[in-house]
């Protein structure tokens, strides 16, 4: 019962790090661990931990797991749920639990997909907010194209988010004020604000809320910490590239 649960706390971590809400975890360890004779089920899970204590006619089995890098992967996540419901109606062994954990696609896309994404994100804001200029929406793809790469070499060297959120703000904002000085564009707003919509917190934001909305106060209020500290980074890094520059005109 022990390796049972133990593979049962690695999908409910698994879980939370492909962005499910935390009663759904706690839901999902229940469930599981009733399908393999579980008396009475005691599950508490947050962001960063996660604990169960289970009661079964053999005796009192307890375990904790701690989730790591907290993504929204919702192809992880779909595939999760569905083992999930397998192992709830099938109870499989042990083997095949480690199996299909294994099979779970963890798929990464590649780096350049992901800076290209970047760069056409930033120059479709940069029209979207009102840039009526070939030069912005040019120079807004490359600023995004450039700082994408830098993202996923950040990523793999696994920054802190704070960190990455601020320097990425920084490098945006100082590119796009350097352009404008050079002459090439007449106000470096549109680009600015076309990348940094790559950077905004919402579904960090959306999720602290869809938590408060369940009555999971304490990863609620964490997770809207952590959305409030992304935006305060990125706001940091615009502010200290406008007092280097003297401000925008």
């Amino acid at each position: 019962m022990e390796e049972i649960i133990h593979l049962i706390l690695k999908i409910a971590a698994t879980l939370i790090e492909s962005g499910a809400e935390i009663s759904r975890a706690e839901d999902s360890i229940s469930h599981m661990c009733r399908a393999y004779g579980a008396v009475a089920t005691n599950a508490f899970a947050t962001t960063a931990h996660i604990t169960v204590t289970v009661e079964t006619p053999d005796g009192l089995y307890t375990q904790t797991k701690r989730p790591k890098h907290i993504n929204n992967n919702f192809e992880l996540l779909d595939r999760t749920n569905a083992l999930v419901r397998r192992i709830s109606t099938e109870a499989p062994s042990a083997d095949e639990i480690r199996k299909a954990i294994a099979e779970l696609p963890r798929r990464k896309y590649p780096f350049y997909v992901m800076a290209l994404s970047q760069g056409i994100i930033a120059s479709s804001f940069c029209l979207f907010f009102g840039s009526r200029s070939a030069l912005e929406f040019l120079f807004a793809f490359l600023i995004g194209l450039a700082l994408g790469f830098l993202g996923c070499v950040l990523e793999r060297l696994e920054a802190n988010a704070l960190l990455k959120s601020f320097l990425l703000s920084f490098l945006a904002s100082m590119l796009a004020f350097t352009v404008t000085r050079l002459g090439a564009i007449a106000t470096p707003d549109h680009i600015i604000i076309g990348y940094i919509m790559n950077l905004i917190p919402g579904l960090g934001f959306t999720g602290a809320m869809r938590d408060l909305f369940v009555g999971d106060l304490f990863t609620g209020m964490v997770r809207i910490l952590g959305a409030l500290l992304l935006a305060v980074a990125i706001a940091v890094g615009f502010v200290l590239t406008m007092v280097l520059f003297g401000g925008v005109a």
